[in-house]
């Protein structure tokens, strides 16, 4: 495993100073795009960890973040016709609620925003195949919500 997915490295995603997060990020980032064949698999507090900058004060962090889940899930699910699991999905929609559905927070940068709907078709696109039904309709209101503040605005 990277260096950069070292839980050590991973804290300083918490520091307050958003330079740190962001070199921290462009790390992970170049990590995956560099071993895009190889990408290991991410613990998933990793994950949570990455995901949780969607709602990073800084805009640049976001669309990093936001690009880092989005190729993991491509080079390590999708393009390889595999499904992806319902625990990332379970972490993924509760900040895509915040940052995409909720009346106090909205995405405001139009380029982040576009990334993270296209992560959440994605996501919807490959959840489980055999928990496809139950793990959407139990989102349902959730997806409604996002979809009606993106696309009724």
């Amino acid at each position: 495993m990277s260096d950069c997915l070292d839980p050590t490295s991973l804290r300083l995603l918490k520091d307050p100073h958003k330079i740190k997060r962001k070199k921290i990020l462009k790390k992970i980032h170049s990590y995956l795009e560099e071993n895009d064949k190889i990408i290991p698999d991410i613990e998933i507090e990793s994950f949570e960890k990455i995901v949780c900058c969607f709602n990073d004060e800084s805009e640049v962090n976001r669309e990093l973040s936001t690009n880092i889940v989005k190729d993991y899930l491509l080079y390590s699910f999708i393009n390889l016709d595999r499904d992806v699991p319902i625990t990332y999905f379970n972490k993924l929609l509760p900040i895509l609620m915040n940052r995409l559905g909720d009346e106090d927070v909205f995405e405001t940068c139009e380029e982040i925003r576009v990334e993270q709907m296209s992560l959440l078709n994605l996501l919807i696109k490959k959840v489980d195949s055999k928990e496809q039904e139950r793990i959407l309709t139990s989102w349902l209101t959730e997806l409604v919500a996002i979809l009606k503040k993106n696309l009724l605005r």
